[in-house]
C-alpha cells in the first residue's frame, strides 16, 4: 500500500471541501450572482447617467461589468466558505481516518517539528 505525506493528507479535506463548495456555485450561486451583480451596475450606471438609463455603449459595460463582478464573488464566497468546512471537517475526522487506516499517512516528526537553535 503506498503512503502520502502529511501535508497531502491536510490538503485533502480542504481540496474537497473546494470542489463541493464550486458544484453548489454551479447550482446556487452563479444566476443570484449574476443578477445581484447586474443590479448593481445598473444602479451604477443610473447613479452616473441619470435614470431612465439608455442603452448605450458605456452603460452597457458598466453593467456587464457589475455581472461579472457578482459572479467572481459568489464564486469567491462559495470557494472559501467551502474550504473552510472542509478543513474543519477534516480536523473532526482525523482521528477516524487514523484509526481506520493507520498506514496511509506517514507521519515524519522531523519535518513537522520547528527546531529552535
Amino acid at each position: 500500500m503506498s503512503t502520502i505525506s502529511l501535508k497531502s493528507a491536510r490538503l485533502i479535506p480542504t481540496y474537497l471541501g473546494s470542489a463541493a463548495a464550486f458544484l453548489g456555485y454551479l447550482f446556487f450561486g452563479a444566476v443570484p450572482g449574476a443578477v445581484y451583480g447586474g443590479f448593481a451596475g445598473l444602479i451604477m450606471a443610473g447613479t452616473l447617467f441619470g435614470t431612465p438609463v439608455e442603452p448605450t455603449l458605456v452603460t452597457r459595460v458598466i453593467t456587464g461589468g457589475g455581472v461579472v463582478l457578482g459572479l467572481v464573488t459568489s464564486l469567491f464566497l462559495f470557494l472559501v466558505i467551502g474550504a473552510l468546512a472542509g478543513t474543519v471537517l477534516g480536523l473532526m475526522f482525523r482521528p477516524l481516518v487514523r484509526v481506520v487506516a493507520p498506514g496511509l499517512v506517514e507521519e515524519n516528526l522531523a519535518s513537522s517539528s520547528v527546531t529552535h537553535k
